[in-house]
């Protein structure tokens, strides 16, 4: 493209540097974070990172709330307070799924087609605890016999795994699709197929991501963020990071953090000149 814009079009030193810098940006074999994921990244200021953090509470409450007053006007009607489960429609319990996946992520950011297509029977309990493990081979860079991708989750996000998985998930279940063996089933709509997974279950996490936090990122960009945030708190932290992510060196976690560091290292040492100051401008 660059030898048509000179060679053939005669196009100005400007407007050839200008298609040198598209050719960087979509190149292909960059390694790290493309340029446009890095400047998202950098939008996720400390108050939004701990939106993000936040992010299940927030929602839910939400939820909660709007079941009670669900509840409320049916009892205003009728006269009879009606149970929780009732007036959970499938717009609602898919809102409590993109919750789960979020916590899912958050917690250690498996990537997209692992959270979408995640087996029911890949779930279990350890010490009261939801553990998520996906076999090696369903991995990115894994095979059998290497070891499998393995997401803990919290407290809470246990208790909301166990509600889910018991009371939620039945209400997202098609009539005739009660053996679909993924935690995210399919639902109505389209072409209905059986034992299939809801595949926009993370178009509708970064919704509610946009919503509440107010920035709209990709879902892959999960994988960054907690990254991201961890190495805010602390460079230390890059060894963490590459086990975190289930990168099989550091190296890799180095490149795709590389130039996000010297932004971190920059801030940490203005940070510190700060405080050994001893006299004020």
């Amino acid at each position: 493209m660059k030898k048509i814009a000179v060679g053939y079009a005669a196009k100005s030193e400007q407007e050839v540097e200008d298609i040198r810098s598209l050719i960087r940006f979509y190149e292909t074999g960059r390694r790290g974070i493309a340029p446009k994921n890095k400047k998202k990244l950098r939008e996720f200021t400390e108050a939004r990172i701990q939106s993000t953090i936040d992010l299940s509470g927030t929602v839910m409450t939400g939820i909660n709330t709007e079941i009670d007053r669900r509840r409320k006007a049916v009892r205003k009607k009728t006269g009879v307070l009606p149970d929780r489960l009732d007036v959970i429609d499938v717009e609602l319990a898919r809102d409590i799924a993109a919750v789960l996946a979020h916590d899912i992520l958050l917690t250690r950011a498996p990537r997209s087609s692992n959270v979408i297509e995640a087996h029911l029977d890949w779930i279990a309990y350890q010490d009261g605890k939801a553990v998520l493990t996906i076999p090696a081979p369903e991995v990115k860079g894994r095979k059998a016999g290497d070891p499998d991708y393995v997401v803990h989750l919290g407290d809470r996000a246990s208790r909301l795994m166990e509600n889910y998985i018991n009371k939620i998930r039945p209400i997202l279940l098609h009539s005739e699709d009660a053996e679909n063996p993924y935690l995210f089933p399919r639902q109505e709509g389209g072409k209905f197929k059986i034992n299939a997974p809801y595949r926009a279950i993370l178009k509708r996490v970064t919704r509610l991501l946009h919503q509440h936090v107010g920035v709209q990122i990709n879902p892959h960009l999960y994988r960054h963020l907690i990254g991201w945030i961890w190495l805010k708190a602390s460079m230390d932290n890059l060894p963490r990071v590459q086990r975190l992510l289930g990168h099989k060196s550091l190296k890799t976690t180095v490149e795709y953090y590389a130039e996000l560091d010297e932004t971190l290292v920059m801030d940490g040492w203005q940070t510190y000149l700060e405080t050994k100051a001893k006299t004020g401008a």
